[in-house]
């Protein structure tokens, strides 16, 4: 566990990108296409492998913050659920995690505002994300300034609700910011 979440905090995600795409891509002999028999459906390799990658890299940084939260409740607090009778399964569920939740919203809304941010990056194995569709269009056109203006609110629309939930949540759950 720790080998993993430290291996990807301290990788970069574009080299983790092209490890994924070029190395175990490589090494799995996938065609441009990665048949998903159970479903009966064929994905696009570099979608597949970008997806992939992304989702391993930002899983290291959430399974982080929930590990930061969930220690960050005294240990008091899961002795005293199970003083009452609770398992562990319910300690955790009904008295530690509604508590940690409260510590891991701020920090979990950074990391998929990063989310959404880094799947820029995912141009490098030439998926159609954002950028790269940006990119194709201004090498067709002289507006270079209008693209990436236009590009940067496309990114401002999908992360500024997700900072106005946050936002909405902490004083919701009435959440001191620390920062």
């Amino acid at each position: 566990g720790m080998l993993y979440v430290n291996t990807m905090r301290n990788v970069p995600f574009m080299v983790f990108i092209l490890f994924m795409y070029f190395g175990v891509g490589r090494v799995v002999r996938s065609g441009p296409l990665i048949g998903l028999p159970l479903v009966g459906i064929e994905i696009d390799a570099r979608l597949f492998w970008g997806v992939l990658a992304l989702s391993m890299f930002e899983a290291s940084f959430i399974a982080e913050i929930f590990r930061a939260g969930i220690q960050s409740i005294h240990k008091t607090q899961m002795e005293a659920a199970r003083s009452f009778g609770m398992t562990y399964s319910q300690a955790m569920r009904f008295v530690v995690l509604p508590q940690a939740f409260r510590v891991i919203i701020p920090p979990l809304t950074g990391e998929l505002i990063s989310l959404v941010k880094e799947s820029a990056l995912l141009m490098f194995i030439s998926i159609e994300e954002l950028t790269l569709t940006a990119r194709q269009l201004i090498r067709d056109t002289p507006l270079n300034f209008e693209f990436y203006t236009l590009l940067a609110g496309y990114y401002l629309a999908i992360t500024l609700p997700i900072s106005l939930l946050s936002y909405i949540l902490e004083k919701k759950l009435s959440i001191k910011k620390t920062r």
